[in-house]
């Protein structure tokens, strides 16, 4: 799709993807200035969580955490939070600790670090203490590339937020909950979808679709 006459749009490669950012409603130079930060909101995660970048907390807490604390970036505390949390949710499907089978099945680099790592640890093992810092319990390595992608928008699109006009357009639900929606009548999903975002108003693009859209604060 090509952008409208006043947007802009830029690509970089970054957290092993390339992330694409489009925004308009703004003069040419505030557009500009407004991706530079969204970019470098993806760039800062990038640098905490690579896999591949030896300073990155991600290299250091392969390197030193299961020998003693190790002090990280407070989004990469809140990184490892969500992923304790998709484990706990998903009883273990969702384990950051997968890294090992990664390098095994030679889709990761191994990790400068002094051990193996053993089998049986998981994402229990993963602990944060409160001054900051984050500790192994058994011999480990962890990679974050599966949750990191998905916070690093989140980051990317609070910088945009903060300087440009944004409207949320919610088309469907399709999970609620734990629950699949997937299944249910359509009906049904936008009465769900309605509860959730009651300040919302609806706007009408053909007889057939419908979507709700909420100017973002």
């Amino acid at each position: 799709m090509t952008p409208a006459s006043d947007s802009a749009r830029r690509s970089r490669p970054l957290l092993g993807t390339f992330v694409e950012v489009t925004a308009g409603g703004l003069p040419e130079d505030d557009l500009n200035a407004a991706i530079e930060q969204a970019f470098d909101a993806v760039a800062h995660v990038h640098r905490l969580v690579s896999f591949h970048e030896s300073g990155s907390d991600v290299s250091r807490l392969n390197r030193s955490a299961l020998f003693g604390p190790v002090t990280v970036d407070p989004q990469t505390l809140e990184v490892l939070d969500w992923s304790r949390r998709f484990a706990e949710a998903s009883e273990g499907g969702f384990d950051i600790t997968v890294a090992a089978e990664l390098v095994e099945w030679g889709l990761l680099p191994r990790p400068d670090s002094r051990y193996r790592p053993d089998g049986r640890g998981s994402w229990r093992d993963v602990e944060s203490l409160p001054n900051g810092t984050v500790r192994f319990h058994r011999p480990l390595w962890i990679d974050l590339g599966g949750i990191a992608k998905g916070y690093a928008v989140d980051r990317a699109v609070e910088r945009l937020r903060a300087s440009l006009p944004l409207t949320l357009f919610l088309f469907d639900l399709l999970h609620l909950d734990g629950e699949d929606l997937v299944d249910r009548p359509a009906a049904e999903r936008q009465e769900a979808l309605a509860r959730l975002a009651p300040e919302a108003t609806w706007n009408h693009f053909s007889g057939a679709s419908r979507a709700r859209s909420s100017r973002l604060p």
